[in-house]
């Protein structure tokens, strides 16, 4: 495998040690610290989701016309302005508007970015390749993520701000590594021509790639609320202490180191990787229907652990079937459009899910109930998807047939 995944995946671990706190305690910073309600916390969490689905739209197209050097350098720099903004904001100046200005900032930066580094390993692996490719990342990125949680719990006992210090700090050396390190992956040759609007031919006719994204939105929706819905229910309604929480975030990262290669080796040798996802969407289910049962810091771990396990499953394969069935112009484009329409799923998953959550505060029982059940759903409609799935990765392979 081409070095350079190696060095895009060592910048994703940077990345994520100093921006993973961000996210797990962003929530708790809303509701604890400027005292939101949990559905204005989801709204506005929303809207950084919106942000980010809306520039993903454009910027994936964009890298494929540009290249995806401009998106992997230089980004970080400009984000590290915003993390440091949002040290200041939270810390110094506790004004609320400020504080959401740089988050959303930060948010439009990193969509910015995103469609790039996902087509950047594609551009540097072969097709029999790709998988590994996104696994190998992902091993780095989640031990990041199994580092990062525990450093912001304990510098949230001093102050929240420091986590975003910490992801200023990391962006930088993030941008810096991709300089000298990664450059340009992808062929002037190659690169589209032009801009391709949501319904640009290639994808809108494409009948699997339709059902894909419809069945990406649901199974967004559901997923999303292993962010900030599990974080608040797990710290505000059960009483987990700050510590714990990092310790239970940690533990996810940690687990994917651990069982995402051998997990990877298993989809590889036998399946179809749509059947593989279906199988993550399902142990995610599973996840969901046992908070409804049980709850404490032990369960809570346990529960993780199997949401890790579903994640596993499920997370490489995203990128890994859209590679599959895009055209090689259109990589990034592909991300981009993907991104922007499943994220309907999460924007309505962040704002209905702690909604519900905050309408069931009493009886939290039956919001992962109703959450465990749309992902049933999703489980059963992606496994639907799988002969589907090799039609369409013949077709592209064997473009004459199609």
């Amino acid at each position: 495998m081409d070095r350079k995944v190696f060095y895009l995946s060592v910048a994703r671990f940077i990345r994520v040690v100093g921006r993973m706190s961000t996210f797990i305690f962003l929530p708790i910073i809303f509701v604890n610290v400027y005292d939101l309600s949990l559905l204005d916390t989801g709204v506005i969490t929303a809207a950084a989701t919106a942000v980010m689905a809306v520039i993903q739209y454009f910027s994936g197209p964009w890298s494929d016309r540009f290249g995806r050097k401009f998106f992997l350098e230089v980004i970080p720099f400009f984000t590290a302005i915003a993390y440091f903004a949002l040290f200041w904001a939270v810390g110094y100046s506790h004004s609320l508007p400020y504080m959401i200005t740089f988050w959303l900032s930060t948010m439009f930066l990193a969509s910015l970015q995103f469609p790039a580094i996902q087509a950047s390993v594609a551009d540097l692996t072969a097709a029999s390749d790709r998988l590994a490719g996104y696994t190998y990342v992902r091993v780095f990125a989640n031990l990041g993520a199994a580092i990062g949680p525990m450093i912001g719990a304990f510098l949230s006992v001093y102050g929240f701000q420091w986590i975003f210090f910490i992801a200023g700090i990391t962006s930088v050396f993030e941008g810096f590594l991709l300089y000298f390190a990664v450059g340009e992956t992808f062929s002037g040759k190659k690169r589209m021509k032009g801009f391709r609007p949501l319904n640009s031919e290639k994808f809108s006719m494409n009948r699997f790639l339709i059902f894909f994204t419809l069945a990406g939105i649901l199974f967004g929706f559901a997923i999303r609320q292993t962010g900030p819905a599990f974080t608040l229910y797990i710290f505000d309604l059960r009483g987990i202490s700050i510590i714990t929480v990092g310790i239970i975030y940690s533990m996810n990262g940690l687990l994917v180191v651990l069982l995402q290669v051998p997990i990877f080796r298993l989809m590889k040798s036998m399946g179809n990787v749509m059947a593989w996802r279906a199988f993550g969407t399902l142990v995610y289910a599973i996840s969901f229907l046992l908070l409804v049962i049980i709850s404490g810091e032990l369960s809570f771990l346990f529960i993780m652990g199997l949401i890790t396990i579903g994640e596993d499953f499920s997370s490489p394969t995203t990128q890994t079937i859209l590679m599959e069935v895009a055209p090689e112009s259109m990589r990034g484009d592909y991300v981009g459009k993907y991104s922007f329409i499943t994220s309907f799923g999460r924007i309505a998953g962040t704002i209905v899910g702690l909604g519900l959550l905050q309408y069931f505060y009493s009886e939290a029982s039956i919001f992962w109930l109703i959450i465990s059940v749309l992902t049933f759903i999703s489980a059963f409609w992606f496994f639907s998807m799988a002969p589907s799935f090799l039609k369409a990765r013949t077709q592209i392979s064997n473009p004459m047939e199609s």
